[in-house]
């Protein structure tokens, strides 16, 4: 008891989970590295860029200057504004 059939896609579940709860994971990457964090940060339903700078530091939001965002985006590694709505899985690169 408790344990999933064997034949469950923990990849597929995850993504019906995140779907119905409407959880955003956002994956953060500083400009000096290639790769994003593996672990996210979690929302609840719709998410800013700001709100993103926000919830790591103030001081990040009050002088955000541009992000640069993977994922959602017309063109991969595109340069937004505070006001840009994240999507799930989104990664996000601060400038300040």
């Amino acid at each position: 008891a408790g344990a999933l059939p064997p034949d469950v896609d923990l990849k597929e579940l995850e993504r019906a989970v995140v779907q119905a709860t409407d959880i955003k994971r956002i994956y953060l990457k500083s400009p000096q590295e290639r790769q994003a964090d593996r672990k996210p940060m979690i929302f609840r339903s719709e998410v800013t860029v700001g709100d993103v700078a926000e919830a790591l530091h103030r001081s990040l939001a009050e002088n955000f200057k541009y992000a640069r965002v993977w994922g959602s985006v017309a063109y991969q590694g595109q340069k937004v504004g505070k006001s840009y709505k994240l999507s799930d899985g989104d990664i996000v690169e601060i400038h300040a």
